[in-house]
């Protein structure tokens, strides 16, 4: 699900057929949200996240499984999509 986020972040477009493989409801509802927001905005996504999804515990008996992801945005950043240059505030950038 995360590859749909940030391909949606990144340009805009909602990929309704595709993110539906992957969230619904809420889910769904809050990454169209974000989307249409940026979009509204003039905002996009440059760059990409880093992730290090790590299974962490197994359960055998209960058929579980724990897993611990680092997410790492700083490489992923919000640019005005007329100028390029950087829509954080200073004291978030």
């Amino acid at each position: 699900m995360r590859e749909i986020q940030i391909k949606m972040a990144a340009d805009g477009d909602l990929h309704t057929e595709e993110l539906a493989k992957y969230a619904r409801g809420d889910a769904a509802t809050d990454l169209k949200k974000s989307v249409l927001r940026n979009e509204s905005m003039g905002i996009k996504f440059t760059g990409r996240p880093e992730m290090k999804p790590q299974v962490t515990a197994v359960n055998t008996e209960g058929k579980t499984a724990t897993v611990t992801d680092c997410f790492d945005a700083t490489s992923w950043k919000p640019v005005y999509k007329d100028s390029g240059k950087s829509s954080s505030s200073p004291s978030s950038a």
